[in-house]
């Protein structure tokens, strides 16, 4: 049963993965198309590696994937322009993406120590996945930036000399990702503390009691 829950859990993931995709094109937010295309290359792995749609990571680590998508998609569709980027609920929308990149760093690193000659600890794959998170919202930067001058933001010279705005919204993205990649690691390693490892690195939807 366990590992039922897990299969339709993996399998409702990859379908609203896919319907995140179409819910950033619509408020104009590609961040969210990247970190949705990411997360389906990790969500595929295990059918990648067992040839079986039944395969899934750990149900704990699956677990809150579906919600936070299927809040991204909601809020996005229902919302429009208030939910895109730099307006007054975008920060919404950062928060929900840095517990979605958690979660897919954190299949990542289940990648990284399955099939690399790596072996990390518990405590390790923690942090790497949370470095993995924050250096993806980084590299946000870049497309934000890019985003901010063709939509004609200032962000070379500003007359009025009022810079600290078009920084923010160039930094904030990263910054509330760091904030709550360290809320969301900190619930990670209590929410597996009693997974065995070995389960957690499989790719047969166990549970804790396996």
């Amino acid at each position: 049963m366990k590992s039922s829950m897990s299969e339709h859990i993996m399998a409702v993931s990859i379908i609203l993965a896919l319907l995140c995709v179409a819910a950033a094109v619509y408020v104009n937010d590609l961040t969210w198309v990247f970190t949705s295309i990411f997360g389906l290359c990790f969500l595929l792995v295990p059918h990648h590696f067992t040839k079986d749609w039944g395969s899934s990571y750990c149900g704990k680590i699956m677990m809150p994937l579906p919600f936070v998508l299927a809040a991204f998609v909601i809020l996005a569709f229902t919302l429009g322009n208030r939910f895109s980027m730099f307006a007054d609920l975008w920060p919404i929308s950062i928060v929900l993406q840095a517990w979605a990149m958690m979660i897919y760093s954190y299949m990542t690193i289940i990648y990284i120590n399955n099939h690399l000659t790596t072996d990390m600890s518990r405590r390790w794959m923690l942090v790497y996945s949370m470095l993995i998170a924050c250096t993806l919202a980084g590299l946000y930067a870049y497309y934000i930036f890019l985003f901010m001058y063709c939509e004609g933001y200032p962000v070379f010279n500003d007359p009025d000399h009022s810079n600290f705005i078009y920084n923010w919204y160039l930094m904030e993205q990263m910054t509330i990702t760091l904030f709550f990649s360290i809320f969301y690691t900190l619930y990670l390693k209590f929410h597996l503390k009693n997974v065995p490892r070995r389960v957690l690195l499989s790719y047969t939807g166990g549970n804790s009691n396996e």
